[in-house]
């Protein structure tokens, strides 16, 4: 993947973005776009294509995780006790966010923050900065560097 994301970045950026979200069309498009408009995003999105290398198909995995995942069990979230903050796209094309939500109301005291049009890849996410600012947030630091956190 990594010569085809270097070779053809918008190609492999638009399967990336197909494959890991519940964008429409239209949507990916413009989330294409918008990474390749930038030097940063476009060299996020190449190293995480690059990790991907060579590409094996996760078929036998993911359809275990997926059954593991559809019972929602509480096992892991009713057990911590510490200040969490939960993370996730709305657009997610691996996990729902309805796992997002009953994480965040089975961890006690947790706080839920949802990317709106963010997918499995927050920081690819048109609105990903958001999900920077709440992390600065819940850590109670400064207002973010980055002008374009304000999107």
């Amino acid at each position: 993947m990594s010569t085809v994301a270097r070779r053809w970045p918008r190609a492999a950026f638009a399967s990336l973005a197909r494959e890991e979200s519940r964008l429409d069309r239209r949507t990916r498009r413009r989330t294409v776009r918008w990474i390749l408009a930038d030097t940063r995003r476009g060299a996020h999105a190449r190293a995480v294509l690059d990790c991907l290398t060579p590409y094996e198909d996760p078929a036998a995995g993911l359809d275990n995780e997926l059954r593991q995942w559809a019972t929602l069990d509480d096992s892991l979230t009713t057990g911590p006790r510490c200040p969490t903050l939960v993370l996730h796209g709305t657009h997610d094309g691996d996990a729902a966010p309805a796992h997002a939500r009953h994480a965040a109301v089975t961890i006690h005291g947790a706080t839920l923050h949802l990317v709106d049009g963010g997918w499995h890849l927050l920081p690819l996410s048109i609105h990903g900065t958001t999900a920077q600012i709440a992390i600065r947030n819940f850590l109670g630091l400064a207002d973010p560097p980055f002008p374009e956190a304000v999107s």
